[in-house]
């Protein structure tokens, strides 16, 4: 059985949160790493001003919190969610109030990247309003699928007026449908709250706050193939215990209490980051570029995020990993 470790680790006097998976032999299998929380803008949702739109790079500047300035590719409007028309044409104009969620973070003289494309995230399925398709993960068996898209048409029957779409993810195969219903119920709830509470907000509110990334990475877990979320952070536990109290009632969440022992000592991590965290030209905002602070052997690296291949050093103590920063993956294979 893997087991997931969620710690914090300090570089350069920033602290950020790791998220480990170790495999039954408690061997490091991957790796993310998450800024902290109040240094990013990525996937909160707000009531956006359009300032300006400049055909010539087919994007407009949009205006969301304390006067934040952000691109929003022209290509990337599809269904938006006005709060505020001011044309009575189709198209986005300057004036224009609607609601954006932002997919990139800003990076030095760059603004956040925001989309009109929502997306709120249950812990079995997540709705997005991209399209208005429901749908199943590929990762489950054909009887499994059959069962939730049965599901989905009996419970989204007003998603294609309602302007929304909704996918199961893997972990939701097995799960009893009184379950499934309960989350479908939660992502339709808040939708439809941020779409109302945005048409009484002003241009520049924050109207949706999403999860912390871990959050989000272990509600998307198997859990069947782990046998506990361990952490040494009062906060963390407590966070974690109240977002998924199924994990309590099956005793897979601990707080770890070693004084003589750290967390990091036990599964041999440094109490820092050995690496630089350096912003990469070409790569999506607020992605990084890892780099060891000693010479060590290179691996390409794969970035599903844009279809590019880079090269980033892989230390030797770790086999395969995954590097976080702000929602962005680097595979290490």
């Amino acid at each position: 059985m893997n087991r997931i470790v969620v710690t914090k680790l300090e570089h350069h006097q920033t602290e950020y949160l790791a998220y480990l998976v170790l495999d039954e032999n408690r061997k490091l299998q991957e790796l993310q790493v998450f800024e902290p929380e109040e240094n990013t803008l990525l996937d909160h949702i707000y009531v956006g001003y359009v300032e300006k739109i400049v055909p010539n790079i087919h994007a407009a500047f949009v205006r969301i919190a304390d006067g934040q300035k952000c691109y929003l590719p022209l290509n990337d409007v599809k269904n938006p969610v006005y709060t505020r028309k001011l044309s009575k044409k189709e198209a986005l104009c300057e004036g224009d109030e609607l609601l954006v969620q932002v997919v990139k973070d800003a990076v030095k003289t760059k603004d956040p990247v925001v989309s009109t494309k929502l997306v709120v995230h249950g812990h079995y399925c997540f709705l997005s309003t991209e399209n208005t398709c429901l749908g199943v993960s590929k990762k489950l068996s054909q009887e499994e699928s059959k069962r939730l898209s049965a599901l989905l048409e009996n419970t989204c029957k007003d998603h294609e007026a309602e302007g929304y779409g909704l996918v199961f993810r893997t972990n939701a195969g097995a799960v009893p449908e009184t379950e499934l219903c309960e989350d479908i119920e939660l992502v339709q709830k808040e939708y439809r709250a941020l779409k109302k509470t945005g048409t009484h907000q002003n241009a520049g509110d924050l109207v949706y706050r999403n999860l912390p990334g871990y959050l989000a990475r272990l509600k998307a877990e198997n859990f069947e193939k782990t046998d506990l979320v361990l952490t040494d952070g009062q906060d963390l536990y407590q966070e974690i215990c109240a977002y998924l109290p199924h994990l309590v009632e099956e005793k897979k969440v601990q707080l770890y209490r070693d004084d003589a022992v750290s967390l990091s000592t036990l599964y041999h991590l440094p109490p820092q980051l050995p690496f630089q965290v350096l912003p990469c030209a070409g790569l999506p905002h607020q992605s990084a570029r890892f780099l060891p602070e000693s010479p060590v052997r290179t691996q390409p690296v794969h970035c599903p995020v844009r279809p590019l291949l880079i090269h980033l050093p892989v230390p030797e103590p770790v086999p395969v990993a995954v590097l976080l920063i702000s929602g962005v993956p680097r595979h290490w294979n």
